[in-house]
Order: structure tokens, then sequence, then C-alpha cells
């Protein structure tokens, strides 16, 4: 048996992998949960809890940006560095990624995920390299931070 496109058939398995559309970031995972961040407008990210065996998928968040409406897709999020221990004992894992539609905005999700509970801890921080305004077309803050 010979195998002379083995090592072509490797490089194309392993670029398959490696490919943004198949690779997701590693998830969060304790004892009682696991976290999937998928970066979609309607599944940011996936909570699952392992004691019920239940998911929810957490949509992206929405904010209104120069006049406009804009929804958190992102390309490719990715974790920010390793995840660190809070005095408390907490652990915070960060993750990041660009906006789809315009490149110039990034969403950071921070996540505090404690080893003894299901409870976490979200937050979110809107980014940007370029200069856009949070705008009020109605008069009011029009942002919607999640769906389930």
């Amino acid at each position: 048996m010979e195998f002379r496109n083995a090592s072509r058939i490797s490089a194309i398995v392993s670029l398959l992998l490696t490919s943004p559309l198949l690779a997701q970031p590693t998830p969060i995972e304790t004892p009682q949960l696991r976290i999937d961040v998928l970066g979609r407008p309607e599944v940011l990210w996936r909570y699952f809890c392992k004691d019920s065996g239940q998911a929810f998928d957490i949509s992206a968040p929405r904010f209104e940006v120069d006049g406009r409406d804009v929804i958190a897709s992102l390309a490719d999020p990715k974790p920010i560095g390793s995840p660190r221990t809070l005095p408390n004992g907490v652990a915070e894992y960060r993750y990041s990624g660009v906006f789809k539609d315009d490149p110039s905005l990034s969403l950071e999700l921070i996540f505090r995920v404690p080893a003894s509970n299901p409870v976490v801890r979200f937050q979110y921080r809107l980014l940007s390299t370029a200069d856009h305004k949070l705008t009020k077309q109605k008069g009011k803050d029009n942002i919607e931070y999640l769906g389930v």
C-alpha cells in the first residue's frame, strides 16, 4: 500500500479543522455549566446547565449607533488572553469579535463564572476604532441587551 497523497490529505484535513467556518472558541466549562461563544445574532452565546440538561441561547445585543440599529453579529469571536481568577475565587473570561457589518465596531464579552454554582455574571463592552456615537432617535436609549 502506498500513501503518496497522505501529506496532502493531512494538510487538507488540518486546513478544514482550523477553518474559521468550523473553528469555534474553546468553551467555558465547569462541573456545573458550559458556555459556547458563537457570535451569531440569534445565538451570540449558549449557556448549558449540566444539572438540568437545559440550554439557553442568548441573542446578540442591539444598539443604536449613528442613528441606525446595529446588531452584534460577530466575525470569529476569540478569547482574549487566559482566564483570570478574581480575589473572590471566581474565574473571569473575556472574548472579543468585530462586527461582520462594520469592522470598526467590536464587542467584548466578559463572563464571571464561579466553580461552585451555575450562576454566571456577564457584561458587554461596545468598542470602536472609528468615530461613532450611540444615538437616541426617539429621545431615549435604544439598546436591547439580550434575548433568550
